[in-house]
């Protein structure tokens, strides 16, 4: 079987037959595996190979197959639940056409020359209208996906570098990035470049503007953690800002109550510290002493006299 004579011979028929493009699929399919299969009369084909091959489902595969049968172009049997066997037939003694078929030939020649002349002259006004739609409407779906405002951007419609050098969010950033360094140096954080910071101030962003965090609760956190002893239990907790956000609460709350025992300690202390540094006039209270003394000796004496 020679195959491309039987693919010219066969797209005869497509134009005669109007074969739908499952058929045609279909077809071309069964070619290949004829081929693979050294032409032989008969060659089985399983309807999963079929389906992968023509993008058609099984019922297509049914109903295109039951098509090509009653054109004469191809024929199968079933094998029960094996697969299915296929015979291709030669389309090149096949061709001669019918009546009806040049009949059908020249309705389609005839649909073709006017059509073609029909879609030249309304083309050319068509197009320019089309074209102009298709750009309104891709404008619109463009317009739809701009957010409101810069902070509701999603990453793909966000500046690449939205937080700059002089930012709060990215001298936050770096401010984290070098505490973490100083306690673990080989910790894989960000390049030290603006680029490369943006998803860090991105999170500091958010605890700003959702968590309600200040600036001076963020430093004062994370020098809490990094720079006094009692924050070394988070230090491997907060290697980024993710980290510090997911955390925040609990450490927050252990700072809370470290501060509130060290104002009472210090206002314990300061209490002391007031007896403790007066001038103490000695002889003045050894005045005073002697004073009280001399008036409760006064008084027992009236008291024994009386009595």
């Amino acid at each position: 079987m020679n195959y491309i004579r039987e693919i010219n011979a066969f797209y005869d028929l497509v134009y005669v037959k109007q074969l739908s493009t499952g058929q045609i699929a279909l077809w071309h399919a069964l070619m290949q595996i004829n081929n693979k299969c050294a032409w032989t009369k008969w060659f089985t084909a399983p309807n999963l190979t079929l389906e992968l091959t023509t993008g058609l489902s099984r019922k297509g595969i049914y109903n295109a197959r039951n098509a090509l049968k009653q054109h004469g172009i191809i024929d199968f049997k079933s094998n029960g639940q094996k697969a299915t066997s296929y015979k291709l037939v030669s389309l090149l003694n096949n061709t001669q056409p019918t009546t009806q078929d040049i009949r059908c030939l020249q309705d389609i020649t005839q649909d073709t020359t006017q059509g073609t002349t029909q879609l030249t002259t309304q083309g050319t006004t068509q197009d320019s209208a089309t074209l102009n739609k298709l750009k309104e409407t891709k404008l619109k779906e463009i317009k739809s996906n701009v957010p409101a405002s810069a902070e509701d951007a999603t990453p793909e419609l966000k500046e690449e570098c939205r937080y700059q050098e002089d930012s709060t969010e990215y001298k936050a950033a770096i401010y984290l990035r070098e505490q973490i360094l100083n306690f673990n140096p080989k910790c894989k954080v960000p390049a030290d470049t603006v680029k490369a910071l943006q998803q860090w101030a991105d999170t500091i962003r958010l605890m700003f503007e959702r968590d309600k965090r200040t600036k001076e609760e963020l430093h004062k956190m994370v020098k809490y953690i990094f720079q006094s002893p009692q924050g070394e239990f988070w230090r491997p907790n907060v290697q980024s800002p993710a980290g510090l956000r997911r955390n925040w609460d609990t450490i927050y709350g252990q700072m809370i109550q470290k501060d509130n025992s060290k104002n009472k300690s210090s206002a314990k202390k300061t209490a002391f510290n007031n007896l403790e540094g007066r001038e103490w006039d000695f002889d003045k209270l050894q005045k005073l002493e002697n004073e009280r003394r001399e008036r409760l000796n006064k008084e027992l004496d009236v008291i024994m006299g009386g009595a």
